[in-house]
């Protein structure tokens, strides 16, 4: 089962989703992944500090996101304008 969140980051939207145990992280065009949520964001915004912080917003938003059960939700739930924490449905 995927699961993904999204909040707001200065001025952009950074995005975490987990499948198969891989974290994957995006922010624009710029995307890491790794088996730990906190190493991907890390890597993708070159803090090691600031990421223990993010990876528990994103943690805590992601226990109040619907679980995603589909890989083609994936882009539909990141879709333009879309509420955050609400999964596009085909």
């Amino acid at each position: 089962m995927m699961q993904k969140a999204a909040i707001d980051y200065h001025g952009g939207e950074l995005q975490v989703w987990e499948q198969e145990d891989v974290w994957t992280v995006r922010l624009g065009e710029l995307e890491a992944s790794s088996r730990y949520l906190d190493l991907a964001l890390a890597e993708l915004l070159d803090d090691a500090e600031g990421a223990h912080e993010l990876a528990a917003r994103l943690l805590m938003e992601l226990i109040s996101t619907p679980a995603v059960t589909a890989a083609s939700d994936l882009v539909g739930g990141f879709a333009a304008g879309e509420p955050r924490g609400e999964v596009a449905r085909s």
